[in-house]
């Protein structure tokens, strides 16, 4: 297995596991996607649109690539800042809205060749601290964060009555 197959199957495992994730959400009445207990931070859309804000901090950074990736090249360029954005409250949009960036990862891993990871990638946090880190590395990490906040997410639908079968990456590793 390379380093590109192992950034596709994890492109592959996260689109899969959102679908799964977002087709579940369909079944709870839309006042439980927003309530669970006082904590507006513990709710099942805070958790979906914290997913999605974080997936397009770090492809707005992946952008800056020399490689200059097809699949982020509108975003080269893009003015506002993620984490300042407001996303809807409205399922349907925010799974369009996951489902493209899903797709663009998918894509970002399709591109990928082994000299894009080794690349060190200047980036800033949000309290404007400079970091240079290996692309590969900051790769890996977005699938880590993602598998981050979907444990939240997962945990807060299972508040709300709903259980996924399974949420390991087995389930889409392919038999030798």
């Amino acid at each position: 297995m390379t380093l590109k197959q192992h950034f596709e199957l994890l492109a592959q495992y996260n689109q899969w596991l959102n679908e799964k994730i977002y087709t579940l959400c369909n079944e709870l009445p839309s006042e439980k996607l927003g309530t669970l207990g006082a904590d507006p931070t513990c709710t099942v859309l805070w958790f979906i649109k914290t997913g999605i804000q974080l997936d397009q901090v770090w492809l707005r950074r992946f952008a800056q690539h020399p490689a200059g990736f097809v699949s982020l090249m509108d975003l080269r360029y893009a003015a506002s800042e993620p984490l300042s954005e407001t996303l809807p409250d409205d399922l349907e949009q925010l799974w369009s809205i996951r489902y493209r960036l899903d797709r663009r990862i998918l894509d970002l891993c399709d591109e990928l060749e082994v000299c894009h990871l080794s690349y060190p990638l200047a980036y800033q946090n949000r309290q404007h601290y400079r970091f240079e880190k290996r692309f590969g590395y900051l790769l890996q990490h977005l699938f880590n964060q993602q598998t981050h906040a979907r444990g939240g997410l997962v945990a807060a639908l299972q508040m709300q009555g709903i259980v996924l079968d399974t949420t390991e990456l087995l389930a889409v590793i392919p038999e030798a």
